[in-house]
């Protein structure tokens, strides 16, 4: 009888942690905010749950969005601060945020770079569709 208990017991533990969905916790990064800004970045956090799914649990904490208002400093403090926090990924937007991730050689967390640079700042090789860099991937375009 004691066996059977154990299975029952074992079985259920096992089944109760394999419905447990994954929470994954997004940084983001911004250069800064305006009133269309705060539009998309709506549409970017309903598309990605909605991508997403059921498969995991997406949070967006008020916290994990900085802002660097177009100071490299700050953007680096801002960067850091996301490294040390329990941010599971990154996301970073913004020329100011291109810079500052350029420098950087390793990424301890996965960090996606969106947007544009100017053609002169020659960060990124614009004409490789992969990046060879763990963690870190852009989706970059270049502007004049």
């Amino acid at each position: 009888m004691k066996k059977y208990f154990l299975l029952i017991a074992l079985i259920s533990c096992i089944a109760a942690f394999a419905q447990t969905k994954e929470t994954y916790r997004i940084g983001i990064l911004l250069d800064s905010r305006a009133d269309k800004s705060e539009q998309l970045l709506m549409g970017l956090k309903a598309e990605i749950k909605a991508v997403v799914g059921e498969d995991a649990e997406i949070i967006f904490p008020d916290q994990m969005l900085l802002v660097n208002d177009f100071d490299v400093a700050r953007a680096t403090q801002n960067y850091n601060k996301l490294i040390a926090g329990n941010t599971d990924i990154i996301l970073a937007f913004g020329q100011v945020n291109n810079v500052v991730l350029s420098k950087i050689e390793t990424f301890l967390k996965p960090t996606i770079l969106f947007g544009s640079v100017n053609k002169d700042f020659n960060l990124f090789d614009l004409d490789k569709s992969t990046v060879a860099i763990p963690n870190f991937t852009y989706l970059v375009i270049p502007h004049s």
